[in-house]
């Protein structure tokens, strides 16, 4: 049978411990980047485009990510990788130069988001498209078998993240960005 997994996102808690420690399923859903520790979807603690002419970049709250395990692989899971979409899902013809950047690494531990992020980027980040994370060539997040026939999170580290705007930004609401995790199962 083939194994079923959650993205979970993680939050509150303390440097080391996130609460609730398993996370909250973020599978299939929005994950609103602003200045709090949530992923709630409202009009609170909005990320501010910058001044023009400021040369300013704003800087959202770290996201932190794992895939939880729910249903076992008959042996196990490799080889995860991460990337955002290279191509938009509506009418934004490139992403290229669109203000709006995703800085993305892994991190062994779980780290307390802060307004300390707002100053941004969060070290051990890379810019998601400067890097050249795509299908093609994605971020390794763990190389090797990260759980066995067996559920929970493994040996995996979180999928660190961070969003940004620069002040060519428009306003209003943005076609969305997707975060695809790959693996493999045997």
């Amino acid at each position: 049978m083939a194994a079923n997994v959650e993205i979970r996102s993680f939050h509150g808690g303390s440097d080391g411990a996130p609460s609730p420690a398993d996370g909250t399923t973020v599978s299939g859903g929005n994950i609103y980047h602003k200045l709090a520790d949530n992923d709630t979807a409202d009009l609170n603690d909005q990320l501010t485009v910058p001044a023009p002419g400021s040369g300013a970049k704003a800087f959202a709250w770290r996201k932190q990510l794992k895939l939880y395990v729910a249903t076992s692989p008959p042996t196990g899971l490799a080889n995860l990788v991460a990337y955002f979409d290279d191509k938009p899902t509506g009418s934004v013809p490139s992403r290229a130069h669109d203000g709006i950047q995703f800085w993305i690494g892994v991190a062994a531990g779980y780290t307390l988001p802060t307004s300390a992020d707002e100053a941004g980027p969060i070290a051990g980040l890379q810019d998601a498209d400067v890097g050249g994370y795509s299908a093609a060539t994605p971020l390794v997040v763990y190389n090797g078998e990260f759980i066995g026939a067996t559920t929970g999170f493994g040996a995996q580290p979180f999928l660190r993240y961070q969003a940004s705007v620069d002040e060519t930004v428009l306003g209003g609401e943005k076609d969305p960005r997707i975060l695809y995790y790959r693996f493999f199962e045997y």
